[in-house]
This record gives structure tokens, C-alpha cells and sequence, in this order.
């Protein structure tokens, strides 16, 4: 494969005063040699000299920046937003890839299709950046260990050691969630987990840095506590159709990974020291193992002779009961021997109260003959007895038949006596309704006649008033008619 054919990868370091590391983290991702890289740095605001050593790797960035930004998880998406890259990951400024990481990435992705993200041997530097520690485990990842099972840290997910293709970032939703402080690295494998499996390639990708201000270990409660939220909250979802095992792990020991290297114009000598590199892991694996396999052998024989100790001090302990109780049952027994004399001599007077005893039997069979004869006596007494309460019982039905009709009567003369008042209180009510009329009708009545009273007195007082008039009309019509006409 030529250089123009290699996958593009982008890369993105999010940064806040790690001048102390930046550099070195810069000098692994360049110093890879990798000629279709595209490198991001996305600095908070540095006020520890990072800016400068930004700038003097700033013909080989892609881009970078130096402000304050949302927090470290919101650097990483920003960052991402501004790449083009078919494979992605990102490397905090503290930590470190292995040379040839970027290759070894492209060739898995390139000669493996179907697989979406990889993860490497996780590892640890020193604060010189020497290897401190490589994770010599039989590793395996897969959805049930680290989501169902909550099995996250061992081993765990290096971030560090994690790339994955743009489109599996795409469907899980581009990016670590900000509002998490340590565990977005977490979020996002498990929601990477929703669409693909993981690959573990059994190689040295990246490692993170062990150092006093790491904050993974400062604030350790709290990831877990994000950790173990992000967990649960991805149990309460829908279970994805992707198969939650684990893929079988993928080793780069081939010589097709060594052509490859040749094809990428890797140098010979660089070749060389990474197949030195992957014996020498190899070996180290198997001695991390075997000593892994001593330490539980170990730890097997130390419970095991735990479990002999406490056995032993038990058989002591049941020894010594056995002697308390055997000094309690010869105590026991001398007891028993003085009941058994006690018992012997009372057997003896009880010999002699038994004659007495026979005596008084003979008088009592004697009572109990009489007292069947009487028994027989009272048998016919209780038989009279019975027949008598048959006729009781049978005139007790009568009588209850009898009160039941009385309760029906008695409810039927209730139900009408219900009626009656019912009727009675409509016969009231109409009653006080007719008198109210026949008051209203009075009043209405002594109303017209005051006011006829009224009407005669207006009608004589006008009759008089007509009366005069016309008298007095008469009068004038006389005067005037005699002095007209005289009188003859």
C-alpha cells in the first residue's frame, strides 16, 4: 500500500497546563512518520508555556487553539468537529503513543472491514515517560463484561490505546458527553458498544501517564461514581442487537503487517525494532502470566493452609467439649445410680399399695355394674327426651314461618303506612297552597273594595259637583231667558 492509499487519520490532543508533557505527547504522535495524519490541539487557555510549544510544532498541525473552552470532553468533540479523518482518537496531553501506533491502526482497519474499533495492550508510563507497567492479562472485551457485569477496570478500555472508524462516531452521537467530568471516555465505549463489537489487537498502540496531578487517579471516587451511572443507565435502554461477546484477539506478528510497513515506507531499522518489540511482549505476557498462575497457586495454598489451621484449632476445641462432657456424663451417671436405688425402693411400696389398689378395683367394678344398669335408665329418659325436642323443634318451624309472614305483613303495612304519609304531607302541602290563595284572594278582595269605597266617594263628591254646576247653570240660563222674554 502507497502513501496515498493510506487511510486518513485524525488525531486530537486536548490540552490545560501540561507543559510539563505536551511536547513529548506531540514528538509520539509526529514521530510516527505517518503521511496521512491530521493532527488537532485544542488548548483551554494554558498559562504554563504550552502555547509556545504549540507554536513551534505548528507547520505540522492541522489546526489548534488556545482559549477556554467547555471542559476537556467538549474540547474533544470541538476538536473532532474540525477533522476529516476515516479513523479517529484522541491523546490527552500527558500521555504518549508507541511509535508505529498509527500504522498499525491503519493496517487492521485496512485488512479488516467489518470491524468498526480496536483497543491495544494497555500500559502505563513512568513521569519520565519510560514503560512503568504492560497489563500481561488474558484480555478479552465485549459488552457483557464491561456493561452487564459492570467489569470496567480489569483490565480496562485504554483511551489511550483506543481508534475507531468516523462512522461508528457518527452513529453513536459524536462525542464523549460534556456534562461528565472523568468517565466520558466510558460513555462513549458504551455507546460504540450499541453498534460493534470491540477488537483487542494484541500490540502497543498508547499508554497513559502515572504522575502526582493525573486526574483519574486524584478524583478516583468520583469516576467511579460516573461510572457506575453511565452503567446503569445504559442497562435501562433497550439491549442493541449486536452480539455483547467478545471477538477473538488479532496479533500483527505477520509478514503481510511487515509488508505493509515496507509498502508505507516504514524504515527498515523501525521494522526491525518492533518485531524485537513484539517477541519481547510476547515473552512478557507469558512470564506475566505464569506469574500471574504462581500468585493464585500461591494465594490457593496460603487459604488452604488457613482452612487447615482453623481446622485443626476446631478438632482442639471439639477435643476439649469432649472432655467437659465426658467429666459432666460420669457425673451424670453416678446421679443416674442414685435415681435407680430411689426407684427400686419405691417400686417396693408401690408392690405393697397394689394389693390395696385390686381391692378397691373389685369395689369399683362393683359401682360400675350399678351404674351401667342406671346408664340404661337414663338412655330411655334421653330418648323420651329427644322425641319431645323433635316436637319442639318441629312446632319452633311452625312458629318461625308464622313470624316470617307477620314480617312481611309488617312490611307491607310499613310500605303503605309510607304511602299514606306520604300522601298526607302532598295533601298538607296542597292544603297550605289553597289557603295562601284563598288569603291572597281576600287580600286582593278588601284591596277592591277599598278601592270601590274609593271610587263611590269620587263618584257622589262629582254627582254634587255635577248637581251644583247644573243647578247653578239652570239658574242662569232662567235669569237670562226672563230677561229676554218678559213676563206677560
Amino acid at each position: 500500500m502507497t502513501n496515498s492509499q493510506l487511510p486518513r487519520i485524525s488525531i486530537v490532543t486536548p490540552s490545560l497546563n501540561q507543559g510539563e508533557f505536551l511536547e513529548d505527547c506531540i514528538q509520539s504522535i509526529l514521530s510516527q512518520g505517518y503521511p496521512e495524519l491530521e493532527y488537532i490541539i485544542m488548548d483551554g487557555g494554558s498559562t504554563d508555556g504550552s502555547v509556545e510549544i504549540i507554536k513551534k510544532y505548528e507547520p505540522h498541525l492541522s489546526y489548534w487553539q488556545s482559549r477556554p473552552d467547555g471542559g476537556h470532553y467538549a474540547a474533544v468533540a470541538d476538536g473532532f468537529s474540525r477533522t476529516t479523518g476515516d479513523i479517529m482518537a484522541w491523546l490527552n496531553a500527558d500521555d504518549k503513543f508507541h511509535p508505529l501506533a498509527l500504522f498499525k491502526a491503519a493496517y487492521v482497519f485496512d485488512t479488516k472491514p467489518e470491524i468498526s474499533w480496536i483497543t491495544g495492550r494497555p500500559v502505563q508510563w513512568s513521569i519520565g515517560g519510560g514503560i512503568e507497567h504492560v497489563c500481561g492479562e488474558d484480555i478479552s472485551f465485549s459488552r457483557q463484561r464491561v456493561v452487564v457485569q459492570h467489569d470496567f477496570q480489569t483490565p480496562w478500555i485504554q483511551q489511550e490505546s483506543t481508534f475507531w472508524r468516523r462512522t461508528l462516531w457518527e452513529h453513536a452521537g459524536r462525542g464523549p458527553r460534556s456534562e461528565l467530568a472523568l468517565a466520558g471516555d466510558l460513555d462513549l465505549w458504551v455507546r460504540f458498544f450499541r453498534f460493534a463489537q470491540l477488537q483487542f489487537v494484541d500490540t502497543l498502540l498508547g499508554g497513559n501517564r502515572r504522575h502526582p496531578g493525573q486526574r483519574s487517579v486524584r478524583f478516583m471516587d468520583l469516576y467511579l461514581k460516573e461510572a457506575d451511572g453511565v452503567l446503569s443507565e445504559e442497562l435501562s435502554r433497550p439491549q442493541p442487537g449486536v452480539p455483547s461477546t467478545a471477538l477473538p484477539r488479532v496479533t500483527l506478528q505477520s509478514s503481510d503487517f511487515r509488508q505493509f510497513l515496507r509498502d508505507s515506507g516504514v524504515p527498515i531499522a523501525l521494522i526491525a525494532a518492533d518485531e524485537v518489540a513484539a517477541d519481547l511482549l510476547d515473552d512478557l505476557v507469558i512470564l506475566t502470566q505464569g506469574h500471574h498462575r504462581q500468585v493464585a497457586a500461591n494465594r490457593e495454598a496460603e487459604a488452604a493452609l488457613k482452612e487447615s489451621e482453623a481446622d485443626r484449632r476446631s478438632r482442639l476445641e471439639v477435643i476439649h467439649d469432649l472432655g467437659v462432657r465426658l467429666a459432666e456424663t460420669e457425673a451424670d451417671r453416678t446421679a443416674r445410680l442414685h435415681s435407680i436405688e430411689l426407684l427400686e425402693q419405691r417400686l417396693l411400696e408401690s408392690e405393697a399399695d397394689r394389693a390395696q389398689r385390686l381391692q378397691s378395683m373389685q369395689v369399683l367394678e362393683r359401682l360400675l355394674a350399678e351404674s351401667e344398669a342406671d346408664r340404661a335408665n337414663r338412655l330411655k329418659s334421653i330418648h323420651a327426651l329427644e322425641a319431645l325436642l323433635a316436637d319442639s323443634e318441629a312446632d319452633r318451624a311452625a312458629r318461625l314461618g308464622d313470624v316470617r309472614t307477620l314480617e312481611g305483613r309488617l312490611g307491607e303495612i310499613e310500605e303503605d303506612r309510607e304511602k299514606r304519609l306520604t300522601e298526607a304531607k302532598q295533601l298538607q302541602q296542597m292544603l297550605l297552597d289553597a289557603t295562601t290563595r284563598v288569603l291572597e284572594r281576600e287580600r286582593a278582595l278588601e284591596a277592591a273594595a277599598l278601592s270601590l269605597d274609593d271610587h263611590r266617594s269620587r263618584l257622589q263628591k262629582i254627582e254634587r259637583s255635577f248637581t251644583w254646576r247644573v243647578s247653578r247653570a239652570l239658574k242662569k240660563f232662567w235669569l237670562a231667558l226672563t230677561s229676554v222674554v218678559p213676563l206677560q
